[in-house]
C-alpha cells in the first residue's frame, strides 16, 4: 500500500480507489507514514519493480499489438483504438524507464518597441489618408459625359 501511495504522489483518493480500500484508512496510513517514515521507500523497491513491470508491460504491449493487428484485419477494432492501446503502453514503459513522455518547445520572440510600433502605425495611417485624398481629387477631376442611348449596346438599353 505504501508503494502505491508513493507512486500516486500521496494522492489519497486515487490510492484508495486503485486499492479498493476506504479513503479514510489510506489517509490514516499516510499520516502515520509521514510521521514515522514509509515502510517501503519507493527509491529502494522501485528498480526491481520497474524491471518486472516493464517486462510485463512490454510483453502485454506486444500481445496487444498482435491482437489489434488481427482485429484490424478482421475489421473488429478501429484504428483509433489501436493507436490508443499502443500509445498508452508506450507511455507507461517510457515513464517507468525515466524516458521522455512529452516534448516541450521553447520559442523565443523578439520584443516589440511600442514607441516604434506607434510611429510605424502613424506613418501607415497618414499615408493611407493621403492616398485617399489624392484618389478623391482624381475622381472629382474626372470628366463625365452622357452617352446617347443609341450609342449603348442593345443589352444595356
Amino acid at each position: 500500500m505504501a508503494l502505491l501511495l508513493q507512486a500516486n504522489t500521496g494522492n489519497v483518493k486515487r490510492t484508495a480507489r486503485e486499492a479498493n480500500v476506504p479513503a479514510m484508512t489510506v489517509r490514516d496510513w499516510k499520516q502515520k507514514w509521514e510521521a514515522e517514515g514509509y515502510p517501503e521507500p519507493v527509491e529502494e523497491v522501485l528498480p526491481a519493480v520497474a524491471t518486472e513491470l516493464t517486462t510485463g508491460l512490454d510483453q502485454a504491449r506486444s500481445l496487444a499489438v498482435d491482437v489489434v493487428i488481427e482485429k484490424l484485419r478482421e475489421g473488429k477494432v478501429t484504428a483509433k483504438d489501436a493507436a490508443w492501446i499502443a500509445s498508452v503502453f508506450t507511455d507507461k514503459i517510457n515513464l517507468i524507464n525515466g524516458l521522455a513522455t512529452s516534448r516541450t518547445e521553447t520559442v523565443q520572440t523578439q520584443t516589440i518597441d511600442s514607441k516604434e510600433l506607434a510611429r510605424e502605425l502613424a506613418t501607415y495611417v497618414a499615408n493611407t489618408v493621403e492616398a485617399a485624398k489624392v484618389r478623391h481629387e482624381v475622381i472629382d477631376d474626372a470628366e463625365w459625359s452622357e452617352q446617347a442611348v443609341e450609342a449603348l449596346p442593345a443589352a444595356q438599353r
